[in-house]
């Protein structure tokens, strides 16, 4: 899949238990292998979205996502989730930079310092949509999906993830390169998701 990797595990044994059995001991080994370890978000888990969505319903939180290079994704496979309105009341895309200064808050001086695609913008997008829709996360997009686009700084691929709880923000610099535009927006929309796991657990 774009941005991710699906692991199955089968085994061939006399009989089905021995098989469970087989694949169960598979399973936990490559759940500590350290190089694996850190990516996994679910077993028998369809997609990072279900993942999330289930996580947050456990843990009794909420999400609001604020989007640039992702132009909605996001929210769209977030709320292909059943039940998903639990913990997603909404979000932003912002593809603009108006929008961002004026749905968000992003600070015009940010952007003019550090461009709109950067640590900082994506910082502050963050946090505007968990402070706007009254959330206990938010998390935020912003790159160059190409093909045309970026600078010697930040080239095609680049894309910034921040993610904002009631405890502060993070960030995280994405490079995918020489890869398409829709691998570019659907590889950084699990990564987001997946920090947003990682930031709740």
């Amino acid at each position: 899949k774009s941005g991710e990797v699906r692991i199955r595990v089968t085994a061939k044994a006399p009989d089905e238990q021995s098989a469970i059995s087989l694949c169960e001991k598979t399973v936990q080994l490559i759940k500590q292998n350290p190089s694996i370890a850190p990516y996994i978000y679910g077993i028998d888990c369809e997609n990072v979205e279900t993942a999330l969505v289930r996580l947050l319903k456990d843990r009794g939180l909420t999400i609001a996502t604020a989007e640039s290079c992702t132009g909605g994704m996001i929210g769209q496979r977030i709320t292909s989730v059943s039940g998903s309105s639990a913990v997603y009341p909404g979000g932003f895309v912002t593809y603009c930079n108006h929008m961002k200064i004026q749905l968000l808050g992003v600070k015009s001086e940010t952007i003019s310092a550090h461009t709109e695609v950067s640590a900082e913008a994506a910082a502050e997008m963050a946090i505007g949509a968990r402070e706007r829709m009254d959330t206990d996360l938010g998390i935020s997009t912003t790159g160059y999906a190409g093909p045309t686009g970026g600078t010697e700084e930040n080239p095609v691929g680049t894309v910034y993830v921040g993610i904002a709880t009631r405890n502060g923000v993070t960030t995280h610099r994405l490079y995918y390169p020489a890869k398409s535009r829709d691998y570019i927006r659907e590889a950084a929309a699990s990564r987001v998701m997946l920090e947003a796991i990682r930031a709740v657990l």
